[in-house]
């Protein structure tokens, strides 16, 4: 992005945001290591290498506050700590439906936490975690005292299978329906929906609501 751009904020600002957003670009289609800092640089407008270093003392501190910049969690307790429903599946599927689009709109950030996971195990992602995952335990709480849910499923394992769920909802998106195509129905022979979010958010939320199997003691 040119530094032009940026408008508001001093010249320093303007520059660390372009450093940013130059290693956005990079890091998604290089991947961290495919990526140099003289690659930014260049890719910041043609700043000098010795300019990355007055804002980053490496490539890795470029990338961790690159993470923080980019992550959506401050929007993710806004909703989730709006969330008012009468009952705890209800909560769960107002819950998801509502961040859907977050995680949705944000998919970029989520591919930059593979790249997270696979060069620093996870550290970054770890560190941005930590604020949203009391919001997450109070909402599998909620959940449960708000009725309708199964008293031996405990409230960690609830939340643990709810971010599950979320994040495999984006991650299936982006390999199975990215940019208009049903890649699954290319790669078998079987029908498949050509449908959206309308059709592919109730029906996941049936599944993660009430199972797949049968159960003798299933009304």
């Amino acid at each position: 992005m040119p530094l032009e751009a940026n408008v508001g904020g001093t010249r320093g600002e303007q520059t660390r945001q372009a450093i940013l957003d130059a290693a956005e670009r990079l890091f998604l289609s290089n991947g961290f290591n495919g990526t140099s800092v003289r690659q930014i640089a260049h890719e910041a407008g043609g700043i000098a290498v010795g300019g990355i270093y007055n804002h980053f003392s490496s490539k890795e501190e470029i990338f961790r506050a690159l993470l923080e910049a980019r992550n959506p969690y401050s929007s993710a307790i806004d909703i989730i700590d709006s969330l008012d429903a009468e009952s705890g599946p209800a909560l769960i599927r107002q819950a998801f439906t509502r961040l859907e689009s977050l995680v949705t709109e944000n998919s970029d950030f989520f591919r930059l936490v593979m790249i997270d996971i696979q060069e620093f195990e996870g550290s970054t992602i770890r560190a941005l975690a930590s604020q949203v995952v009391p919001h997450m335990v109070r909402l599998g709480q909620e959940a449960q005292a708000a009725g309708g849910m199964r008293k031996d499923v405990s409230v960690f394992v609830l939340t643990r299978c709810f971010a599950m769920m979320m994040i495999g909802y984006v991650l299936t998106q982006l390999v199975a329906f990215s940019h208009g195509r049903n890649v699954l129905a290319e790669m078998i022979e079987l029908p498949l929906p050509d449908a959206g979010p309308d059709f592919w958010i109730p029906a996941i939320l049936d599944v993660f609501l009430y199972g797949v199997a049968e159960r003798e003691d299933r009304a």
